[in-house]
């Protein structure tokens, strides 16, 4: 410690801050009950504990006794590791903060007394984000925490590890949590001289990252694509002012279609096509490209409300599926077309006459004549999810709802665990 630190102890209840340097000496009650801890301050870390009990040295008065108080600074660091595919550095999701499915380090310092090394367990809390219950499966474990050997290969599931003395109480770890929210980390020693809990972190939700290897393809990486489901969720869901509930949905849809780009229909002809939207049987690429016929959105302002929107004729003879990008952009479309373009999105429009037929149904409304009909309201994304594939796979739901809500595959031989993953990147059990 320094003289520009302070040091805090209780003792039944009160709470004192004093000054300390190599000659302070504390007055303390009873040490079992005593807990002291370093505040942050120059050359000190964050936090820290001290061991418990103290070598008494000063001789004993009557109702009280002296210590000298021995300071164990603890070093608990956070290191990102995950690189952002954008940037080409590690991802920084901000301060005490980290993202779901992100595998990061802990480094865990916490110096020896004398030889002898520590044995410590770790826990998250609130209890909340240690498990979730998931159908089919029960609880399941939302975090992990893995050992790093010597070889680099990561051992996941562990609680307990060992701080050498040799290594003057250094460990980094793994570790991964796979439910967003808030939580803190403890550490215990077995002799019960360390009870640290760490800052307050953040866990921010994002696109969920799946098992690697993943089932049944033991060299494909399914997260390779998370980006283009980003990005065509976010532009529909601007461009239609109608947010898809979550991206995850996209990502569930390709495992069903092509598991993910591992398996697409036809590899020679459209091996981006993983949402398989350009079959020449079921024309929806064509219709997309305008032909044959479908309604779209005629949104007169980008920001008007979908509920006052107006049809016009489904028209982008741009859209391809020659990149993956490209597949998943239009594919996200095509998803939005089953959410509002069918029979329970419309109703007959009663401002509508024959005289103004002309401009009704399929062509562009100018805003001042009236369809024959009008949109009504969004289907629900399980719904628009149901029609996406046509009725050609009866099992359909259950191939992208064991995805995206179970965290399971829902065909695979042998471990059809997608997610949460632990520390080495495999399936949770």
């Amino acid at each position: 410690a320094t003289k520009a630190s302070t040091l805090d102890y209780q003792n039944e209840g009160t709470w004192l801050e004093v000054k300390i340097d190599e000659a302070t000496k504390v007055t303390l009650g009873d040490p079992e009950v005593v807990k002291l801890t370093v505040r942050a301050g120059e050359n000190v870390s964050e936090t820290g504990v001290v061991l418990d009990p103290l070598e008494a040295n000063e001789g004993t008065f009557e109702n009280e006794m002296r210590y000298d108080v021995d300071l164990l600074p603890v070093e608990f660091e956070i290191i990102h590791t995950e690189i952002d595919p954008a940037t080409g550095q590690a991802v920084n999701p901000g301060v005490d903060t980290m993202l779901r499915d992100e595998i990061v380090d802990i480094r865990i310092k916490v110096p020896p007394i004398g030889n002898a090394d520590w044995t410590v367990d770790l826990s998250i809390e609130p209890e909340a984000m240690r498990t979730e219950n998931l159908p089919d499966r029960g609880d399941v474990q939302m975090f992990d925490f893995g050992q790093i050997e010597d070889d680099g290969t990561v051992r996941p599931d562990k609680t307990q590890f060992l701080l050498k003395a040799s290594n003057n109480g250094e460990r980094t770890i793994r570790a991964v949590f796979n439910s967003h929210g808030k939580l803190t980390i403890k550490m215990n020693s077995t002799d019960g001289k360390i009870d640290f809990t760490s800052p307050g972190y953040t866990i921010k939700e994002r696109i969920r990252k799946y098992a690697i290897p993943y089932p049944g393809f033991y060299n494909h990486d399914p997260n390779q694509y998370d980006q283009e489901f980003i990005d065509a969720a976010d532009h529909w869901g601007e461009f239609y002012v109608h947010p898809i509930d979550t991206v995850d949905r996209l990502k569930a849809i390709s495992v069903a279609e092509s598991n993910v780009g591992a398996l697409v229909q036809n590899k020679a002809a459209r091996p981006h096509d993983i949402l398989t939207i350009g079959h020449p049987d079921d024309d929806v690429l064509e219709t997309i490209q305008g032909n044959p016929e479908q309604w779209d959105l005629d949104l007169v302002h980008p920001k008007k409300p979908a509920a006052d929107a107006r049809y016009k004729k489904l028209n982008y003879p741009q859209a391809n599926i020659g990149s993956t990008q490209e597949a998943i952009k239009w594919g996200t479309l095509w998803l939005y077309v089953k959410a509002f373009g069918l029979p329970a999105n419309i109703e007959a429009n009663p401002n509508w006459t024959w005289g103004k037929r002309n401009q009704a149904p399929h062509d562009v409304i100018d805003g001042i004549e009236e369809p024959e009909y009008r949109f009504k309201d969004w289907s629900a994304w399980d719904y628009a999810t149901e029609k996406y594939n046509g009725g050609g796979v009866g099992d359909y739901m259950n191939r992208v709802n064991s995805a995206l809500e179970k965290g399971l595959h829902w065909n695979a031989v042998g471990s059809n665990k997608l997610w949460p993953i632990r520390s080495d990147k495999s399936g949770q059990p």
